[in-house]
């Protein structure tokens, strides 16, 4: 009896997911365990069935991918899915992205030749990489126990405030990107603190980077306003709605570092 790899399809288009669903029978190998159009319930899919791949779309109309795989890697499983990337985009920082948000391969639907022939030549090269159920046949009993040294978890939040930021077009290049994934940092890392931005965050910055806290303050300043001139609404109200002010155009440095330092600490990387 084969040990079929079990996938779990993340795909909102009704289109792809037939076509990769047909072609899947005829292959003894492979074994689709669900199908769903929803970042959310792929992420609970996942806990429960811990399939061998996920076949992840970036363009979900219920959710977002990237922050899907990147909570995917967060959830301390028994052994991590191999997360198989479909996407519409060409963006190389994208895709760059996505690759540094946990994904494991990146397959662009505009490559020519682009079917479930090729995604699924993908899926059984990569057989022998895989977490085979024969290794651990009650894995679903199993306590799942993390421990993530402070280096890695930095890194993980790092991580996570890097993407929190590229939603909002702030990208690595502009003018205080570098200082506000810091003043971030600073908010999380020391939430029992009564912190000033003014008193505390600039001045460490400004230590740090051997330059002037006005220098820090104006440097967030023009970083921020280049995000709300840029991102567009949509991804302004996804992402950060209660920056929104209507009587205000942008929100100031203080709101803009502790409102994202709220929402990562309030994630399930805490």
């Amino acid at each position: 009896m084969v040990d079929k790899i079990r996938l779990l399809l993340v795909e909102d288009d009704k289109e792809d997911c037939k076509r990769l669903e047909e072609y899947t029978q005829e292959i003894e190998e492979l074994e689709i365990v669900g199908v769903t159009g929803s970042a959310e319930q792929g992420i609970q899919m996942v806990k429960e069935m811990l399939p061998d791949v996920v076949i992840m779309d970036l363009e979900l109309s219920e959710g977002d991918g990237i922050d899907a795989i990147f909570r995917i890697r967060q959830l301390g499983l028994p052994f991590d899915p191999y997360i198989l990337v479909t996407t519409n985009t060409t963006s190389q920082p994208t895709l760059q992205m996505v690759r540094d948000n946990g994904a494991d391969f990146v397959v662009t639907k505009q490559t020519k030749g682009y079917g479930p022939k090729q995604v699924v030549n993908v899926i059984l090269r990569t057989r022998k990489y895989l977490r085979k159920k024969a290794d651990s046949p009650d894995i679903s009993s199993r306590p799942v126990v993390e421990v993530v040294s402070q280096d890695a978890r930095r890194e993980r939040i790092t991580r996570r405030i890097k993407t929190e930021m590229s939603y909002i077009s702030l990208m690595p290049g502009k003018q205080g990107y570098r200082l506000i994934v810091d003043a971030i940092l600073i908010a999380i890392e020391r939430p029992n603190d009564i912190l000033m931005v003014t008193k505390d965050i600039y001045p460490a910055l400004a230590k740090k980077y051997g330059i002037t806290s006005k220098n820090v303050e104006r440097a967030i300043r023009s970083a921020i306003e280049s995000a709300w001139n840029h991102a567009g609404e949509e991804a302004l109200k996804q992402h950060c709605p209660e920056l929104i002010n209507s009587n205000r155009d942008k929100p100031t440095n203080k709101e803009f570092i502790y409102y994202l330092a709220d929402k990562i600490r309030s994630s399930n990387l805490f």
